[in-house]
């Protein structure tokens, strides 16, 4: 998909969401591979995964031109050691995730993504100050008048 994708004259973007079942606010399951693995080993795994995809896509001639590191990662990512509960471990954890990115490529542009509807620039501004600074794009759902806007 990629290939045809890069052959269209499209833009790509890739999003990682660092589980073996879909990501999202109510789930960021770690995968069952990386479960037995101390906080530091895990980050390394996030970067590394993280890095060895996108030389893949690089070897193939597809490299994404965005990377969004977590899925809807309101709650954190990496369940339970990347809960939002413990910014230091969650930014850590998004840290991994670009640093992989930027082993393959200062060029691929990073995107975090949060549906935190109530006050996404406080969400935002929490990861920033727990260390996450490089960040490209903020990916957040439309809301208009406290309602999100989702295509049906």
């Amino acid at each position: 998909m990629a290939k045809r994708i890069k052959a269209a004259g499209m833009r790509f973007l890739l999003d990682f969401h660092y589980s073996d079942v879909w990501a999202d606010p109510a789930k960021q399951y770690k995968p069952v591979s990386w479960g037995g693995l101390p906080f530091d080993e895990l980050t390394a795994k996030v970067r590394s995964y993280t890095k060895e995809t996108l030389e893949a896509f690089k070897t193939d001639g597809t490299l994404p031109d965005m990377v969004q590191v977590g899925n809807e990662i309101v709650g954190g990512m990496i369940w339970p050691d990347g809960k939002n509960a413990n910014m230091t471990k969650f930014a850590a954890l998004v840290n991994a995730g670009i640093d992989g990115v930027r082993d393959v490529s200062p060029d691929v542009r990073i995107m975090i993504h949060s549906i935190s509807e109530n006050s996404p620039s406080s969400w935002l501004k929490n990861l920033v100050n727990a260390g996450v600074e490089r960040i490209d794009v903020f990916g957040s759902p439309i809301i208009r008048n406290g309602t999100e806007l989702r295509r049906k």
